[in-house]
């Protein structure tokens, strides 16, 4: 779906006037073939022609024209305050919810919602978009019952004042936090609930879906095989894959080395169904035994959950251990685990659609290697200290930890590089490094300043875009 709808929507921006104003520029967006702004809008029961119509009444006179590059520019910030690599009708329609705050709150109520509803729609529509496939829902709550003033008073007064901003802009069920300063854990602070049916509170100690953090467990794992000499990245996987052939598009031996897989140029598709909610898992290696083809030549960049399930097979046929092996233990990541679905007692994701708060239902991971870590906020805070230069323990060398960091791959259109199992970008003027991650009902964000040693690690369990730019908010005050 991905691949064919993310170009669709791209080219839709392209030929959309975005010359015009608030109202203008929102006719043109709403009217995109299956964009996902318009599916939000439908599902909110907001009539499109009389929206613009207020729109050009209440929000045009009243902000100065931006004009087509204007637009362009604040939709695409939009998208990097999400770390989302596609331009969509969404984020234009979340650039112009930031034009005029109270103005569009005054509008949207009289559609009986408001722009925290409104951007909440507009992320859970894009979900239908993601490579994962769509959720399901088991319990219905009122949205409500998602906090407005969150507290915990063992938080400092800037991260206090950080969640007290996220928690207004988007609509939030539970976060955990925690940061390092000086190469050591500063604070640890939770809010909110860990589920609502039984009501129960969401504490450091519960873990939550790491999503697609879990990919820096795993390179991290294959860079410690690295250093060991039991594989060289710059050979193809192949030679080290004993459970599964990985083919090249034309049914040959594929060419490309263990290097690619980590920065997502091997050729490997994202991945399609990539949960299952019913029945056994059937294990990766045996689903593939037949081979796994890549849909293109190695070369260009293109994020690949199933090439990180590839890279945990590598490490499990060469060292016949499992890839969270190398690293949880070593690293005291202690609360942590790795499996098919969460452990018992996590937090429960969830997602708000047309109005109401959704329980997710719980579904395997089919792409070990690429999600699938059950970790706190306390945890990854560790894995954080753990790839910092300069560790007596040698985890890492600080050779191989400037190579992961390296950021030698450009991604397209977007502001961050692709490293070995971590992206590379500048925040406040200093190099960062870091993932994050989504999931059905989930957010997960992990981002360090190797330079400062300093680092912030947020779980959320509700789907909440945002979440990046929290991070890295808190992440420039360190």
């Amino acid at each position: 779906m991905t691949q064919v709808l993310r170009p669709r929507l791209a080219a839709a921006l392209d030929e959309t006037d975005l010359a015009g104003g608030a109202s203008a520029v929102l006719a043109a967006v709403l009217r995109v073939p299956a964009g996902v702004a318009a599916q939000a809008f439908q599902a909110l029961d907001i009539d499109v022609d009389t929206f613009v119509r207020r729109t050009a009444e209440e929000v045009d006179g009243h902000v100065e024209p931006i004009g087509r590059d204007g637009w362009r520019a604040r939709a695409t910030a939009a998208a990097h305050r999400a770390d989302h690599e596609f331009v969509g009708t969404e984020h234009l329609v979340d650039a112009a919810l930031d034009l005029a705050p109270d103005r569009w709150s005054r509008i949207l109520r009289k559609f009986g919602t408001s722009p925290k509803m409104l951007r909440a729609q507009l992320w859970r529509s894009a979900l239908d978009t993601s490579p994962g496939g769509t959720w399901q829902s088991v319990r219905e709550h009122p949205v409500d019952l998602v906090l407005e003033d969150p507290v915990d008073g063992h938080a400092s007064p800037p991260v206090a004042a950080a969640v007290g901003r996220l928690f207004a802009r988007e609509p939030i069920v539970g976060l955990s936090l925690a940061t390092v300063t000086g190469g050591a854990i500063a604070e640890v602070v939770s809010f909110g609930c860990a589920s609502l049916d039984p009501r129960r509170a969401l504490t450091p100690s519960v873990p939550s879906h790491a999503c697609s953090v879990t990919k820096i467990v795993t390179a991290a794992a294959v860079l410690r095989l690295a250093e060991k000499g039991l594989l060289s990245l710059d050979e193809p996987a192949g030679a080290y894959l004993h459970s599964l052939p990985l083919h090249a598009p034309d049914g040959t031996p594929s060419s490309a080395t263990v290097r690619q897989l980590l920065t997502h140029t091997a050729g490997l598709a994202p991945g399609q169904g990539l949960r299952q909610y019913d029945g056994p898992v059937v294990p990766f290696a045996q689903r593939y035994r037949d081979g796994l083809r890549a849909e293109s030549d190695p070369g260009r960049w293109s994020y690949s959950n199933l090439g990180y399930a590839v890279l945990a097979q590598v490490i499990a046929d060469v060292s016949g251990r499992d890839h969270h092996e190398q690293v949880l233990a070593p690293l005291g990541m202690t609360a942590s685990s790795h499996g098919d679905r969460l452990p018992a007692g996590a937090a429960m994701g969830h997602v708000v659609d047309r109005g109401r708060l959704h329980t997710v239902r719980d579904s395997a991971v089919l792409v070990p290697g690429a999600g699938g870590l059950a970790s706190t906020a306390a945890d990854l805070a560790r894995l954080c200290i753990g790839l910092l230069p300069g560790r007596p323990d040698g985890f890492l060398t600080d050779d191989t930890i400037g190579l992961m960091n390296q950021g030698a791959v450009e991604i397209p259109r977007h502001p961050a590089r692709q490293g070995l199992g971590v992206r590379s970008r500048e925040i406040g003027g200093e190099l960062a490094v870091g993932h994050s991650g989504a999931w059905p009902g989930y957010r997960a964000e992990l981002w360090w300043l190797p330079g400062r040693r300093t680092g912030v690690a947020a779980l959320c369990n509700s789907y909440t875009p945002g979440l990046f730019h929290f991070v890295t908010e808190i992440l420039g005050g360190l």
